[in-house]
């Protein structure tokens, strides 16, 4: 079986190779336009759904929903229903990765827009603990799992119907440009929560965090009509009519030792990107208010900036894995997170606003922007096409739950044990990012040559 498998993934790999030895036609730089701000607008709204609720639950969610429970337990109870969605990813990931490389990579994002910007609108609608007691709670975390169940298969699609629009030569670039509507998605979610701040406090949990929750419902409405208008990749619809579509691509990926190798690989590669956007984007706000003089509103200022950089720094740093190679530039993302986590939390114990606003924003633009936008392409490359959606999503969805989950859970336990010291927290993030560099050293180069085979 595993030499059958081998040859097809060489024969879907040598399609691939033939789509992109073509020079582009005018219509299919039309599409590849249209495919960018499809994964855009889609990556808008599962990185707004995720920061408004990652946010959400570090500030309010414990006032309106777990109001039996003492502050810090509450908190703890509200990480854990966002940790709920990192346990729906990978089911969602391995379902719509399969469905992904088995029946396109289109249908798949239609399916996980309707249903995150759908569930998101109705946790805008939920009654609070006051009301309905506990069945408050238990709606929360159904909705937030049918969230994490359709993010698990949105971006890794997104990534792969661009990445096989793109050039080859230009692979890395474009395929790092879905990682842009992550950063829009933060950076709105966090700008609209903070307007919404500004109410006197009896209104904003009464009615006012309800409005940002449902108004994802129009990122929905404008990339679906988008969507609707993309093409399906070229990359696909000739292994489709070669007949080299994987029936059972789960089976297919955990089957095979050289998949399940590179599945390895990926899952350590993670490891310090979604520990970090997890510690330094959602976990952070609970720290400033908690543990030092900075306000949360300071801390929102720091993402928004951090997010607003990183517009810029995403695509600078996918052109450069275009140019040096993908794992450099990963390598170099985590190296840099390493050596700043030390000083990045001095800085927001300094008790200076702009000290800390200039260390998140160093912290997300720089380090945690160079491993995202490195991921794209490298994950994408991991994987044959025929296994493409399937071995990103795998891979991607298991650390978010395994290490995305329990992140903001371990950062509160440790800072609560310590009474507020910040070095376990720090000590935590340096072995995140040296199992990163780690499992990136014994991986494989994807740029610039073809291995014989990719799983």
């Amino acid at each position: 079986m595993y030499a059958d498998n081998s040859a097809l993934r060489q024969a879907a790999a040598a399609d691939e190779d033939s789509i992109a030895a073509h020079e582009q036609t005018e219509e299919q730089k039309v599409g590849l336009k249209r495919v960018i701000w499809s994964s855009i607008l889609g990556s808008i709204l599962e990185w707004y759904d995720f920061y408004l609720y990652g946010t959400a639950s570090a500030l309010i969610f414990s006032q309106l929903f777990f109001t039996s429970l003492d502050p810090v337990t509450g908190i703890i109870a509200s990480f854990s229903t966002l940790a709920l969605g990192f346990v729906a990813r990978p089911i969602g990931g391995l379902y719509f990765g399969g469905m992904g490389d088995r029946l396109g990579r289109k249908k798949v994002l239609l399916i996980t827009m309707f249903l995150m910007g759908g569930a998101t609108a109705v946790i805008g609608l939920l009654p609070t603990y006051d009301s309905i007691g506990i069945w408050a709670p238990i709606l929360l975390a159904v909705c937030r799992l049918l969230q994490g169940f359709a993010a698990g298969g949105e971006y890794a699609s997104a990534v792969a119907l661009t990445s096989e629009h793109a050039p080859k030569p230009r692979r890395g670039f474009f395929a790092s440009l879905p990682g842009i509507g992550v950063s829009a998605g933060i950076l709105l979610s966090a700008a609209i929560f903070t307007l919404f701040q500004q109410l006197p406090k009896e209104d904003f949990l009464s009615w006012g965090w309800r409005i940002p929750f449902l108004l994802s419902l129009l990122v929905v409405a404008v990339g679906t009509y988008i969507r609707l208008k993309v093409q399906e990749s070229p990359v696909f619809e000739k292994m489709k009519e070669d007949d080299l579509l994987a029936s059972a691509p789960v089976r297919e990926l955990v089957s095979d030792p050289a998949a399940r190798k590179n599945l390895l690989v990926a899952f350590g590669a993670r490891a310090a990107e979604i520990t970090g956007v997890n510690v330094f984007q959602v976990w952070i706000l609970s720290y400033l208010v908690g543990w030092t003089a900075i306000g949360s509103g300071v801390g929102l200022i720091g993402i928004q900036v951090g997010q607003a950089l990183s517009l810029l720094t995403i695509p600078m740093f996918g052109a450069l894995t275009d140019r040096v190679g993908r794992k450099p530039v990963y390598i170099g993302g985590a190296i840099f997170m390493a050596l700043f986590v030390w000083p990045f939390f001095n800085m927001l114990n300094s008790g200076s606003s702009v000290m800390a606003v200039t260390a998140m924003a160093l912290m997300l633009s720089i380090g945690y922007q160079a491993m995202f936008a490195a991921q794209a392409s490298y994950f994408s490359e991991l994987f044959s096409p025929r296994l493409r959606v399937t071995g990103f999503t795998t891979a991607r969805e298991i650390t978010a739950a395994v290490l995305g989950g329990t992140a903001s859970i371990i950062a509160t336990a440790l800072t609560a044990k310590f009474a507020g010291a910040f070095w376990p927290v720090a000590l935590y993030m340096l072995a995140m990012c040296l199992i990163t560099i780690v499992a990136l050293l014994i991986g494989p180069e994807t740029h610039a040559r073809r291995r014989p085979a990719r799983p």
